[in-house]
């Protein structure tokens, strides 16, 4: 053990806390609906979502043809969608009279389309539109080796980085090696090939299988040769961190962009690390194991890359690697991403396979001339296209300098803020629908007698609600909702297949349990069941 009593106590409480922010997956068998932003409780709804867009790297909201979709349908209302335009335009520093036209027509009438979306050729307007725009409008190539910095183990881990300056692929190799360990460790008899030694635990025994991979154990590498001695997950993370350089502050963080790399399989771990299920504790596994063999094999990868890098890529020689040689790793970033001017590509090509990078400012220079020229033209070609929706060409060009910058400034926060501004409008047609059809209930009316051909009863569940529209909408056909469990929370054992099944929803913890045996019946061939 290298670890310290107290710093196994600190890694343990750090790991707890990185996955509330991880939502339950529980197994296919009895999957109910989870909440998302399930740890994100103590935050404002806009910063839940942000955060979790960066965790997850999930949508923040709909796309605008479903919202339109809505709208049509009459379930957003000009009157409130008026409402939260004007209420997002009186936040803006800045207005300009156009503006509520403008967002209305873009939200009622026009396709999805943002500043970095490719557009057409650049017209005589256009290029007079590019040349009033500030230098803020557009991305600056200057600040962005500081950002990158600012990034790493808090929005991006350090591979993921070094996969986007490298074009490495370690995040899908260390994704799928991860997948298939988890498959064959957690699965409950669908694995082709379970893990050997399973009763010793998940970290015992993936160690066992590791230590004979010629690939990912190399004696003469430090953490090799503790993963022989230890018998502590915590360990293994502990070096990891050292090895990476990472700061104690930044922990917290760095655990929770692991463990949410492989959502699924953390969800299920951490349900399962909770639960009393019969396979949990036969098989017994942890997150602080799963974090440690995850740390392991990105360590081992980040190793195999040291060559070819020139440098190991722990968080501090990564971030003076980015500092020092901010050229090169802008044009990187620009090549690998597919950003890069297609006239460059030839150019920028030879330059990063050269062993020598001598004439790495030159290039760059010249790039990000071109780059800024074309930036302000598709930034101005998206503002023409819009003011198209509401003026006529004479009005697009008279607009002023600073005019044009105000409406390209406002539009650049709308476009972070749309799915929010669609949304509220939606929630509030929502509840004065409800509120007037309570009205109306209130009001004597004669009763009426409906005749069905069925009726049908469901359980009071979100995902009985599709299939319920779906099966009102064929015919003379009732539905309801009412409650599928009636407080008997048991857990059924079937001895023979190994199997086990909760009889109750799954966020309850079952409190009595049922074994099941099968008894063949010699003469006729057949089976039954025993209780």
């Amino acid at each position: 053990m290298i670890v310290k009593e107290k710093d196994i106590l600190h890694i343990d409480s750090l790991v707890e806390s990185a996955i509330e922010r991880i939502p339950n997956f529980w197994p296919i068998k009895s999957f109910i609906a989870r909440n998302p932003l399930h740890g994100f409780e103590n935050m404002h709804f806009e910063d839940a979502v942000n955060k979790a867009h960066t965790l997850f790297h999930s949508n923040k909201s709909l796309p605008r043809e479903e919202y339109q979709r809505f709208y049509q349908e009459g379930k957003i209302a000009d009157r409130y969608l008026g409402e939260e335009i004007e209420h997002f335009l009186s936040r803006q520093e800045s207005a300009h009279p156009l503006m509520e036209k403008i967002l209305l027509a873009l939200m009622r009438d026009s396709k999805e389309c943002y500043h970095y979306d490719a557009l057409t050729e650049y017209n005589s307007t256009i290029k007079n539109m590019a040349k009033k725009l500030d230098e803020g409008a557009i991305e600056s190539p200057e600040e962005f080796s500081a950002n990158l910095v600012k990034q790493i183990a808090k929005e991006k881990s350090i591979y993921e980085v070094v996969d986007t300056l490298f074009a490495s692929d370690i995040q899908e190799s260390l994704n799928d090696i991860m997948s298939q360990i988890a498959m064959r460790y957690l699965g409950e008899g669908q694995a082709v090939w379970n893990m050997p030694k399973r009763s010793k635990g998940m970290f015992l025994s993936w160690k066992e299988i590791v230590m004979q991979d010629k690939i990912f154990f190399d004696e003469s590498q430090t953490l090799c040769r503790l993963l022989r001695e230890t018998k502590l997950a915590e360990d293994i993370i502990f070096l990891v961190l050292k090895e990476l350089k990472i700061p104690r502050s930044f922990w917290e963080e760095y655990f929770t962009l692991e463990l949410t790399k492989l959502l699924g399989w953390s969800g299920f771990l951490k349900y399962r690390s909770k639960s009393s299920s019969e396979f949990h504790k036969k098989y017994p596994a942890y997150m602080e194991e799963f974090l440690a063999i995850r740390l392991y094999y990105s360590y081992m990868l980040l190793k195999k890359c040291e060559n070819t890098l020139g440098f190991f890529p722990s968080m501090k020689e990564l971030a003076s690697y980015i500092m020092n040689h901010k050229e090169e790793v802008y044009l990187r970033h620009e090549y690998h991403s597919g950003k890069l001017l297609m006239n460059y590509y030839e150019r920028v090509e030879a330059f990063l396979q050269a062993k020598r990078k001598e004439n790495a400012k030159e290039i760059y220079d010249r790039y990000v001339y071109d780059k800024k020229i074309h930036d302000y033209n598709r930034v101005a070609s998206y503002l023409h296209t819009t003011l198209s929706l509401v003026s006529d060409e004479s009005q697009i060009e008279m607009l002023e300098t600073q005019e044009l910058n105000t409406i390209n400034t406002i539009l650049e926060n709308f476009s972070t803020q749309e799915g929010f501004i669609w949304l509220k409008a939606m929630e509030k047609t929502t509840m004065m629908q409800l509120m007037q059809e309570y009205v109306t209930s209130k009001e004597p009316q004669k009763e009426k007698i409906a005749a069905f051909d069925a009726q049908l009863f469901f359980c009071i569940d979100t995902r009985s609600e599709r299939i319920r529209r779906h099966i009102e909408a064929q015919g003379a056909y009732e539905t309801f909702g009412m409650a599928g469990f009636f407080g008997i929370p048991f857990k059924s054992i079937d001895v023979s297949n190994k199997c086990e099944l909760d009889l109750c929803p799954a966020i309850v913890t079952p409190k009595h349990i049922v074994y099941s045996f099968h008894e063949k019946e010699s003469i006729k061939g057949t089976s039954k069941n025993t209780f």
